[in-house]
């Protein structure tokens, strides 16, 4: 079972804002539907058509889009051309991520009444259980009238406030030749699949019309 592009925007629109921040759940939210409309998930536009559909600037898409793959949403592909050089990077949504999706909607969905605030609870549980926060907290200093005045190392400050690094197989890279050829199986696999649906819509319509007929 797959989640459709309405459920995910359900689930990117509620994530925790320490796993994904404000602005990044909304360029998130606009690209995936981009992304449910291939079965893979995945985003082939380059960002500058991105940046079209989302109202933002290149450099904010770009942003935003590292930072779902540093929380584990996305992962990144670097797609490259013998002659061309650098082609638009592939985005995929995690299995991870859209299996914790696909529960949650189906959570949802038991609701009565559709209550948000358990829809948001229940994303915000889920989320928080299996995903990390990309923020990492400064605990509050709980001495400021004793605190001494010390030389702070602007090194160690810095790490306070970084998001959490990607994991290494978030970010990939593969030649031109393997992303055209991995969307040409993709456009295959929807037209058999659209030919099956066809042929059964078909064979539905000659019984019907035996049936009609007398003999």
């Amino acid at each position: 079972m797959q989640i459709s592009g309405y459920g995910l925007k359900i689930v990117i629109n509620h994530l925790p804002v320490d796993i994904l921040s404000r602005p990044a759940k909304q360029i998130l939210s606009v690209v995936s539907g981009v992304a449910s409309s291939t079965s893979e998930y995945k985003i082939y536009k380059t960002k500058r058509n991105l940046s079209i559909e989302c109202g933002a600037s290149i450099a904010t898409v770009r942003r935003n889009l590292n930072k779902a793959v540093s929380a584990g949403i996305l992962t990144k592909t670097y797609v490259f051309d013998p002659k061309a050089g650098q082609q638009a990077t592939e985005y995929k949504f995690t299995d991870l991520f859209l299996k914790v999706a696909l529960d949650c909607i189906k959570a949802i969905k038991k609701f009565q009444h559709k209550d948000i605030r358990k829809a948001i609870n229940c994303i915000t549980e889920a989320f928080q259980c299996k995903f990390k926060p990309q923020m990492q907290p400064v605990p509050p200093d709980q001495n400021d009238r004793q605190r001494k005045v010390e030389v702070i190392d602007q090194q160690e400050e810095k790490k306070k406030s970084i998001p959490v690094k990607p994991e290494q197989n978030s970010v990939n890279v593969k030649t031109s030749a393997t992303a055209l050829a991995e969307r040409a199986r993709l456009i295959m696999q929807k037209a058999k699949t659209l030919n099956m649906l066809n042929a059964v819509s078909l064979g539905k319509n000659s019984l019907t019309f035996l049936s009609d007929r007398h003999f």
